[in-house]
């Protein structure tokens, strides 16, 4: 079976066949969760963050133009999704630091 293109994939996600979004998952987990797994050295953490990804891109996923691949749009919101989530936690650290023991 020949695999479909991510444009046509995302195409009949447009047009209400959410099996696309299982496909698109399965196809690229992995590599987002080897990105963010690079950065947050936490399994779950990643994992957490993996999911927040693609709910995320799912959400958004009109917003993609098909004239740049989908894995470099994914691997974006995978790092800012990733950047943000580190600077919520050095703010809630930080936040916790009130010179009491």
């Amino acid at each position: 079976m020949q695999e479909m293109n991510d444009q046509k994939i995302i195409n009949r996600i447009l047009s209400g066949d959410e099996k696309g979004y299982e496909t698109l998952f399965e196809k690229y987990w992995r590599k987002v969760f080897n990105y963010i797994s690079q950065i947050v050295y936490n399994r779950l953490d990643t994992e957490d963050l993996t999911m927040v990804t693609f709910e995320k891109a799912f959400r958004n996923l009109h917003t993609w133009k098909p004239s740049g691949l989908f894995s470099t749009w994914l691997i974006s919101i995978a790092k800012y999704t990733t950047f943000d989530w580190i600077k919520a936690q050095q703010i809630r650290v930080q936040g916790t630091d009130d010179g009491r023991l």
